[in-house]
């Protein structure tokens, strides 16, 4: 089902782009390219009405994909909310950040000096 979401949220993204740039913005855009500068379309002088309302129903698609990846995700096994938990993370940080470091050229009692190991 995830795959399903994923495969139309994909389709939609590139579509929303489009119908966006073929709108006829106050400045004209990409739809005066393809209408002409004046008030028609090449598309018919109803194609306004039309891509306003596809570009609705494009952005209330989007976002309801949106919504149900975000949420399918989350709840799935081994998902995006699993792998980042505090609780996994302070786990595996934890054996390694209260061994301390072993010094360079052997290891020296924790009470010595680097110089007292040397000698007289």
């Amino acid at each position: 089902m995830v795959t399903v979401f994923v495969i139309l949220f994909v389709l939609i993204c590139p579509l929303i782009v489009f119908i966006v740039l073929i709108q006829e913005p106050k400045g004209g855009g990409l739809a005066g390219v393809l209408g002409g500068a004046g008030g028609t379309s090449a598309f018919g002088a109803k194609t306004a009405d039309v891509v306003m309302k596809t570009t609705v129903v494009l952005g209330v698609i989007y976002f309801f994909l949106a919504l149900t990846l975000g949420i399918k995700l989350r709840q799935a096994p081994g998902g995006p909310g699993t792998s980042l938990s505090p609780a996994s993370s302070t786990a595996a940080e934890t054996p390694s950040a209260a061994q301390p470091a072993p010094a360079e050229g052997g290891a020296q009692p924790a009470g010595e000096p680097a110089g007292a190991a040397s000698g007289a």
